[in-house]
């Protein structure tokens, strides 16, 4: 669904520029399906200089970002959009993810209590606290998490196994 954001970011552009930007989008999911990221970093950096608020490609370049495992750079291009949308759920979840991934697992929790808050019913949002725990070496939060996300999806096999394990790990 777009966003206010992106009627603005596609408001001035003209029918040709229009489907040039859809061509380049399409080559942009490519290599990410492929991965490819490098050629897709090369095409985000290319759609921004054209289009720096856009924040689709802003988006798709933080992922790639964290691909290529340099996520410094990525909570940067995180917060960028967050300056555009505070309230974009998708890459307040991404940017948690990515504080976790650096090893900051409490400013990690801060945000996702937070989409909890917002969503108690989205089951990756426990299961991402869930682990920020049990890297803090909080086991029975984390298993308190894990157990409300499987509640949320009963049929997921990897989280009944993992609360079967970290049960026996709480004990």
């Amino acid at each position: 669904m777009p966003t206010n954001q992106d009627n603005k970011n596609t408001d001035s552009i003209n029918n040709e520029e229009q489907i040039l930007l859809y061509e380049k989008l399409t080559n942009l999911s490519e290599y990410i399906e492929n991965e490819q990221f490098e050629d897709a970093l090369e095409l985000c950096n290319e759609l921004l200089d054209k289009y720096p608020d856009y924040t689709p490609v802003m988006l798709s370049k933080a992922n790639v970002l964290s691909f290529l495992e340099r996520y410094d750079e990525a909570l940067i291009t995180y917060d960028k959009i967050l300056e555009l949308e505070p309230e974009n759920l998708q890459v307040l979840y991404a940017k948690a993810i990515t504080l976790s991934k650096l090893g900051n697992y409490h400013d990690s929790i801060l945000i996702l209590n937070d989409l909890i808050s917002y969503d108690p019913d989205n089951s990756y949002y426990w299961i991402a606290r869930g682990f920020n725990y049990y890297d803090l070496n909080q086991f029975h939060d984390a298993l308190q998490d894990f157990e409300s996300a499987q509640h949320l999806d009963p049929e997921n096999e990897k989280l009944n196994e993992l609360v079967n394990l970290l049960e026996k790990e709480a004990d």
